[in-house]
């Protein structure tokens, strides 16, 4: 996925049960705001297989959104977002990738753009023979 379709990303185009996810909107920024649009190109709205590790991630992450939103009360903003701050309102694409570099740096990974972790998971992917686990890149 783009930066700007994974902070996009709906709970509502999530689908835990059936290990896929819908890419059908990203969040870009635009003068300094936050901007719903679709994705970057006709074949970037398309759904993505996910297996069985980060199912169990996403379940984990949408318990802790829970007791977040909880916490929040009626200050939670519900965009219904996957990714949010902490009170539920949209990441900004700027710090999707800052909080990116900063995590790579203290696991000492090698300086990476986030946008190369693309690339990366396709070369990794096609060097598997495109078929790990039963999951193959989806087109729609």
């Amino acid at each position: 996925m783009r930066r700007g379709e994974a902070i996009g990303l709906r709970w509502e185009d999530v689908d835990l049960d059936g290990k896929c996810l819908s890419v059908v909107q990203q969040i870009t920024e635009v003068h300094g705001r936050g901007v719903v649009g679709t994705p970057k190109t006709k074949r970037g709205t398309r759904v993505i297989p996910i297996d069985g590790d980060t199912v169990a991630i996403l379940r984990r992450h949408q318990e802790m959104q829970d007791v977040e939103r909880a916490a929040w009360g009626p200050a939670w903003n519900d965009a219904g977002l996957v990714f949010t701050r902490e009170d539920g309102r949209p990441l900004r694409p700027e710090f999707a990738t800052r909080h990116f570099q900063a995590l790579a740096q203290q696991s000492g990974l090698p300086a990476i753009r986030l946008h190369d972790l693309r690339h990366t998971n396709a070369s990794q992917f096609g060097s598997r023979g495109g078929d790990e686990g039963g999951l193959r890149p989806a087109r729609t």
